[in-house]
């Protein structure tokens, strides 16, 4: 008898042991969620918009977040949380495109794409299709990026100011391939979409491309009308934008207009330490 209560007792022991394991655990997973959520809000605090930019106002070590963003993303894996796997990812992308680490940025954007399909997430998987687009575009594979571009627009539903950019990105290909016809479709498009999303950014970024592609038909006075659209609120934007109107101005001699404009954003880019430069955006 007394070996069976010894028996119990050890039993007793060991589930007990069990149980303060299993609490350890849970309260661990708990603690841990937390932390992984954390590095998911912070993110979304510093990032917007399908590109990636930064709120003017953002400020982080992007070596640190990413590595948390990695961890977090491995953590929401194991737990089958594809969804915010899937955002963890993107961000991750986010934090490596900014770094200029490409390869591990197109890496983290195809991941980010496999789990938001995995969840059903659509608005993650167009992010994901589109940033590998801008990438794609970036190595002046104009062709695969419009496709790519395109197939994220599939999936934004009525995100308009996510449907802007892709359009606007399929534009600039267009744009590039010096194919004007489909450059003004897709740049119509586009601007459609961002004044249904009342984003001002996509807007100017929209207005931008507008007048490269009036500018390179050297209709210079409709692209000086598109130009005169964009100016922002003061920020480091109105480099571009003062550089970009004096030089239409240049190219539609008027020098006194150009000297203006040109003055003006030298001013800025070394007020904002920019370098300014032009392209399509």
């Amino acid at each position: 008898l007394r070996k069976n209560i010894i028996d119990v007792m050890k039993s007793l022991k060991f589930f007990g042991i069990v149980f303060m394991m299993a609490l350890f655990a849970c309260n661990a997973s708990d603690d841990n969620y937390e932390i992984m959520d954390a590095a998911l809000q912070k993110a979304e605090t510093i990032y917007q918009n399908p590109d990636g930019e930064r709120y003017e106002t953002a400020k982080a070590d992007t070596l640190q977040l990413s590595s948390d963003l990695m961890k977090a993303a491995g953590y929401f894996v194991s737990k089958n949380d594809y969804e915010n796997a899937a955002k963890a990812f993107l961000f991750c992308g986010y934090c490596h495109k900014e770094a200029n680490e490409k390869a591990l940025a197109m890496k983290t954007f195809k991941d980010a794409e496999h789990f938001a399909n995995i969840a059903d997430d659509s608005l993650t998987t167009a992010r994901a299709i589109y940033n590998v687009a801008k990438f794609l575009y970036d190595e002046h594979s104009y062709g695969e990026s419009i496709d790519m571009a395109m197939n994220s627009a599939k999936y934004y539903g009525n995100h308009f100011d996510d449907k802007a950019y892709a359009y606007n990105l399929i534009a600039s290909s267009f744009l590039m391939q010096k194919d004007y016809n489909n450059a003004e479709k897709n740049l119509k498009k586009a601007l459609e979409h961002a004044e249904k999303s009342h984003s001002n950014r996509a807007k100017r970024k929209v207005l931008n491309n507008y007048s490269v592609f009036y500018c390179e038909q050297q209709m210079y006075d409709e692209a000086i009308k598109c130009l005169l659209q964009t100016k922002n609120e003061m920020d480091s934007t109105n480099v571009l934008f003062n550089l970009n109107i004096g030089i239409l101005h240049v190219y539609n001699n008027d020098y006194d207009s150009a000297y203006h404009y040109l003055k003006e954003a030298l001013a800025l880019s070394q007020l904002y330490e920019t370098a300014p430069e032009t392209s399509v955006s």
